[in-house]
């Protein structure tokens, strides 16, 4: 059985779902959070996944506390429900986090992530989501995170594609290239 498959149809299913209920921007951040969970708790998982331990209601009591109170926008909760009854649970987080992906995709929107010394300014942020959007015709936000074991700098994801422009980086380059071409010497 190929997990992603399912995980993914089921994804496609939920924006689907969404795109007719327009509740879509909010199962997506409603959806953020649950994955986020998932991801910070692992023993939420290994709950979740135990049929004879937690009752289907129970489990939907957990996915509410995740929440912080919020009310489940109606689309996510229906959606968990199936999840619950066919038995997915497993696949939960992957769910969540291709649905949010293919959301944001069909909004035309892209997640960045840039790692700098210091924080970047607003005018470094906007050069970079106008770059990214005359190449990629996508909007692009920005989540910003600073290291200073960079050395100077900085560090630039986006999808599948990391750009390391970092000091430190470049000096580990040096250093291994250095140490091959002394192995011949020694």
């Amino acid at each position: 059985m190929d997990t992603g498959i399912i995980a993914s149809r089921y994804a496609r299913a939920l924006l689907k779902y969404v795109a007719e209920t327009g509740e879509g921007e909010r199962v997506c951040q409603q959806a953020g959070r649950l994955e986020h969970a998932l991801a910070e708790v692992p023993e939420l998982s290994v709950l979740l996944d135990n049929p004879e331990t937690v009752s289907a209601a129970a489990k939907m009591k957990l996915f509410a506390a995740a929440l912080d109170g919020e009310k489940m926008a109606p689309s996510l909760e229906r959606f968990l429900v199936l999840v619950l009854d066919k038995g997915r649970t497993p696949l939960l987080r992957l769910m969540l986090h291709d649905f949010i992906d293919l959301y944001h995709r069909s909004q035309h929107l892209l997640h960045a992530h840039l790692t700098t010394v210091t924080p970047p300014g607003e005018e470094v942020l906007s050069r970079i989501r106008e770059l990214v959007r005359s190449k990629t015709g996508y909007d692009v936000v920005i989540a910003t995170a600073t290291d200073p074991s960079l050395i100077g700098g900085f560090v630039f994801e986006i999808e599948d594609y990391t750009l390391d422009a970092s000091a430190a980086h470049q000096l580990r380059q040096i250093r291994r290239q250095f140490i091959e071409n002394n192995r011949r010497i020694v």
